[in-house]
């Protein structure tokens, strides 16, 4: 149950990585047409990587068990 439990969060906060790196990547091409900010573009950037990390710890927990 509990190895379920970490590949069902894995993908769940894989999908968030997407999502938060579908953000930075719109608010780029904003950034390049001179309405967005980089502060933005930033913290969706962040947000992605951070995801990513929490998702490939969740599976490689789950690996390991």
């Amino acid at each position: 149950m509990h190895v379920l439990w970490l590949e069902v969060t894995g993908l769940f906060f894989l999908v968030l990585a997407f999502v938060g790196g579908a953000a930075a990547v719109r608010e780029s091409h904003r950034r390049a047409l001179g309405t967005g900010s980089t502060g933005k573009m930033l913290l969706a950037t962040s947000f992605a990587l951070l995801f990513a990390y929490f998702s490939v710890t969740s599976f490689w927990r789950s690996r390991r068990r």
